[in-house]
């Protein structure tokens, strides 16, 4: 079996991706909960989302996937999480430009988790019976629907830090 190499492109399809599900889940919230201070900003590249204070929603995505990431663009992602009294959590890519590595350590940021994924081998045994692959689907409508249930099941609390149904 071919190991499936990452490169800039799917690093950037990926996250992009990722990106994007977290947007979406803000945009619901803020659909469902007119008023819940969900946003979105697209910034260096990727999103920063806000979802409610400790929401694992919370967080940027897909930084520095773009090109270079200024100095301007990194204090528009830090005031973005400020002025909503957030911490500034970054999910990236090892692919990332150098650049944003450069502004993490310039203002004291440090990783706190490693994550992979889509670079690892295939499991054993394969990907099902056909030990194939299908082509990428777009998933959104699905996505927004999960999101809306999630929302719905939790009341908001844990997904997108408060209760909205109970409260």
């Amino acid at each position: 079996m071919t190991a499936l190499l990452l490169d800039l492109a799917l690093s950037r399809r990926v996250e992009l991706a990722e990106a994007q599900a977290a947007a979406d889940a803000a945009e619901t919230m803020e659909k469902l909960r007119p008023g819940s201070g969900a946003a979105v900003e697209q910034t260096a590249g990727g999103y920063a989302v806000y979802c409610g204070a400790n929401s694992p929603v919370t967080q940027a995505v897909g930084l520095g996937l773009d090109g270079t990431v200024s100095e301007e663009e990194f204090a528009r992602l830090e005031e973005f999480y400020r002025s909503r009294n957030e911490p500034v959590r970054v999910e990236t890519s090892p692919l990332a430009d150098a650049s944003l590595f450069e502004q993490f350590g310039q203002r004291a940021y440090r990783a706190s988790r490693v994550y992979q994924r889509d670079g690892s081998p295939a499991p054993r045994g394969g990907f099902g019976e056909s030990g194939s692959i299908s082509r990428y689907r777009d998933h959104r409508a699905t996505n927004r629907a999960r999101t809306s249930r999630l929302v719905d099941a939790y009341g908001g609390a844990g997904l997108c830090g408060e209760s909205s149904r109970y409260a």
